[in-house]
C-alpha cells in the first residue's frame, strides 16, 4: 500500500446557504458528490477554515465598482442574469470562497508548508466571473484571485 499524501481541503457550510430561486443546476447538491469523493479519497487532508476575501484581494481581478456592487447585494435573493443568481447568504458564500482559494494558495507556496496540493469544495463556484460582472453561475473568479494571490507571493508562472 502507497504513502498517503498530504493535502489541505477548504470547505464551509456557508457554501450550502447559496441557494437558487426554483430548480437551478448550481445548487448545494453539488457539493455533496465532491465531499463523498473527498471522504473516500487515499489521501490525508488537513482542513483549512476559509477567510472572507478583502476587497482589495478581490480587485486584484475585478473592477472596484463590481466588488462594491456585489456588497450592495449582501441578503438579496434575485437573478443578475439568466445564469446567475443571489440569495440571502450569496454574498457571504462567494467572499469566503475567493477568500478560501486565497488561503489555501497562502498556505502552499509557504516555505514551511505542510502541504503541496489541496481541494477547494467552493460555492458559489468561481470561474466564469468576469472584471466587471458575474457570470455563469459565479459570483466572483476564484480561480483568478487564487492565481493572483499566488503572484502576489512570488509565484513567477500560474498555470490554469
Amino acid at each position: 500500500m502507497g504513502t498517503r499524501a498530504a493535502a489541505l481541503l477548504v470547505d464551509d457550510g456557508v457554501f450550502d446557504r447559496h441557494v437558487p430561486i426554483g430548480y437551478h443546476p448550481e445548487r448545494p447538491e453539488r457539493l455533496l458528490a465532491a465531499r463523498e469523493a473527498v471522504a473516500h479519497a487515499k489521501a490525508d487532508f488537513s482542513r483549512i477554515e476559509p477567510r472572507e476575501a478583502t476587497d482589495e484581494l478581490l480587485e486584484r481581478v475585478h473592477d472596484a465598482r463590481f466588488v462594491e456592487s456585489l456588497e450592495a447585494l449582501r441578503g438579496r435573493r434575485g437573478m443578475l442574469d439568466p445564469d446567475t443568481f443571489v440569495s440571502e447568504k450569496s454574498i457571504e458564500a462567494a467572499k469566503r470562497a475567493a477568500g478560501g482559494a486565497a488561503e489555501m494558495i497562502d498556505r502552499i507556496v509557504a516555505k514551511d508548508a505542510a502541504a503541496r496540493a489541496g481541494v477547494a469544495l467552493l460555492r458559489p463556484p468561481g470561474h466564469h466571473a468576469r472584471p466587471a460582472h458575474a457570470m455563469g453561475f459565479c459570483l466572483s473568479n476564484n480561480v483568478a484571485v487564487a492565481a493572483a494571490e499566488a503572484r502576489a507571493r512570488g509565484v513567477e508562472r500560474v498555470a490554469i
